[in-house]
């Protein structure tokens, strides 16, 4: 069964999502995603200015809220949502590494539903690099128009 999906203004997330807030007060009231379209000085701010705790409190909240969830992590491994919340309870740098890309998302989620628009992805290029070659150092230069390097990749 596919998940139910709502709109608020021109952003479509699934139902379960609009039961997450999308930012607190300073006072530590959750701001929910209708909340913000409705009034949209709600979101007005960074949340990377908030209090640590206030950071953290919001954090939590969305991910008890999250359905079961699994995050592979590069030098980390498989971490399970349970491990997730303990990490951003207590604080761990995984814990705090958590909680900054939270934030980072929802203050794009909050500048999103308070522009009334869904920000459009850049067109892919429709032609791809026509010339690598390897000089001795190492590197690889993409020949360019007229054999000028135009990019060099380490």
């Amino acid at each position: 069964m596919a998940e139910k999906k709502i709109k608020i203004l021109s952003l479509e997330m699934k139902e379960y999502a609009t039961k997450k807030p999308i930012a607190i007060t300073p006072k530590g009231k959750f701001v929910m995603a209708f909340d913000v379209a409705k009034t949209p000085s709600l979101a007005v701010g960074s949340l990377h200015a908030l209090e640590e705790n206030l950071q953290v409190k919001l954090t939590l909240e969305r991910n008890k809220l999250e359905p079961s969830f699994k995050l592979g992590i590069i030098g980390v491994g498989i971490v399970t949502k349970n491990e997730v919340i303990e990490h951003v309870k207590t604080r761990t740098e995984l814990g705090k590494e958590i909680v900054r890309a939270e934030m980072n998302y929802l203050n794009d989620l909050n500048a999103t539903i308070t522009a009334r628009t869904i920000p459009r992805w850049q067109p892919t290029p429709s032609q791809s690099p026509n010339q690598f070659q390897w000089n001795g150092d190492g590197f690889r230069k993409y020949g360019g128009e007229g054999g000028n390097p135009s990019l060099l990749i380490v």
